[in-house]
Formats: C-alpha cells, structure tokens, sequence
C-alpha cells in the first residue's frame, strides 16, 4: 500500500509539473491545474481502498486475504487485538 500511495503521489507530482509547464506553451487557463489537483486529490482513498484490498500479479485483480491461518487451519488473531487470558 506504501509502494502504491508513493508511486501514485509521485506520478501526480509529475503530472502537476508537466501540466503547469505546458499550460505557459499552450496558453492554457490556470483552473485546470487547480481542477487537475483537486481531481488527483480526491481520487487518492480510492487508490488507497484498492491497493489496501486487491493485488494486481500477472494482469489479474487478486482480493488479499481478510484473516490469516496458520499451518493447522485455525486463524491468527493478533495479540495486541485479544490479550491474553488471566492476565493482569
């Protein structure tokens, strides 16, 4: 998800560089930069949500796993989550 949200701020970054750069050549209005800005920032949960919940290998959308097993079947609960028993 770190790898993701960086990739897609860094592309933003570039695309935000290059759009004001050839906005000064083209004589494009200053409002689109803002709208460019505003629509990459509204747009960064959702990348977030996907990359948090799917994993793009081998041109196919995989969901990862909600809860982790170990070699017997039993899921894993963290311990920070559960505590333990009879503890003080």
């Amino acid at each position: 998800m770190i790898r993701t949200s960086v990739a897609y701020l860094g592309s933003c970054w570039l695309l935000l560089q290059f759009l004001d750069v050839a906005s000064q050549l083209m004589i494009i209005d200053v409002i689109v930069g803002a709208f460019m800005f505003i629509f990459m920032l509204c747009l960064f949960p959702v990348v977030i949500y996907i990359s948090w919940h799917f994993q793009f290998t081998n041109s196919t959308w995989v969901r990862t796993a909600t809860v982790d097993f170990d070699e017997d079947g039993e899921p894993v609960i963290p311990r920070l989550l559960v505590g333990e028993v009879g503890s003080d």
